[in-house]
């Protein structure tokens, strides 16, 4: 069982099946075990070429709302966009996932399509309405007994990725990479050192977008617990 704090992300009846395109798994450079699901590219912005925050912000989250808005509350919302990115910092919703002990903060403003379930362990799986990000949290047991160490060494395998950060303490693993254009991050806690569970969390998002992305990842990574 696993709470995200909001109503929306408990699918209907008509969404239990997922397409084909969500159960395609697109495999993760960082080889954490498992997948991320697949993502789009994000829309370009005819002027200069790309979105800028408050711009970029509103597209990500107004798609999920526009289904249940008039359209004079789109124009609305629009305009308040285009204001700044104080709209978007309101609308980013942050709530909290917890399972068996982990808890996260992520954006569920953002993150509205559950995708459902993670296959690398208990957790769910999330992207963004217009298919340019995924979140990804889940549990693993640690049968092994690895230590943040010996667990990147056996699970990293990127070949065709920059790996461009990574950091290993006694108590967590992370590290970053960009694979076709796409930012892969991948943070692991191990709360009972090499003696319990692990607690993971996976990010996938657009290398053009980092600068947006910086802060949520930041966020959600610290409050991994």
């Amino acid at each position: 069982m696993w709470i995200a704090g909001i109503d929306h992300l408990r699918r209907p009846a008509h969404q239990s099946r997922r397409s084909a395109r969500d159960r395609s798994a697109l495999a993760s450079p960082l080889q954490f075990g498992g997948s991320i699901y697949p993502i789009n590219k994000p829309p370009r912005s005819q002027s200069n070429g790309t979105s800028s925050m408050a711009q970029r912000w509103y597209w990500l989250i107004a798609r999920a709302e526009m289904k249940c808005i008039s359209f004079a509350m789109v124009a609305l919302l629009l305009t308040t966009a285009f204001a700044g990115a104080a709209y978007a910092d309101s609308q980013l919703n942050w709530a909290v996932a917890e399972l068996s002990g982990m808890r996260v903060d992520y954006p569920a403003g953002v993150f509205t399509i559950d995708v459902g379930p993670s296959d690398k362990g208990p957790g769910r799986a999330l992207r963004s309405a217009d298919g340019t990000a995924g979140f990804m949290f889940y549990v693993q047991a640690n049968e092994k007994h690895d230590t943040p160490n010996s667990f990147l060494r056996s699970r990293l395998s990127a070949p065709h990725t920059k790996i461009d950060y990574r950091r290993v303490t006694d108590r967590f693993v992370a590290i970053s990479g960009v694979r076709d254009g796409r930012i892969y991050y991948s943070r692991c806690n191990f709360p009972s050192g090499a003696s319990g569970p692990i607690h993971c969390l996976e990010m996938v998002y657009s290398e053009s977008e980092k600068r947006l992305w910086d802060p949520l990842v930041t966020r959600a990574s610290l409050s991994l617990r």
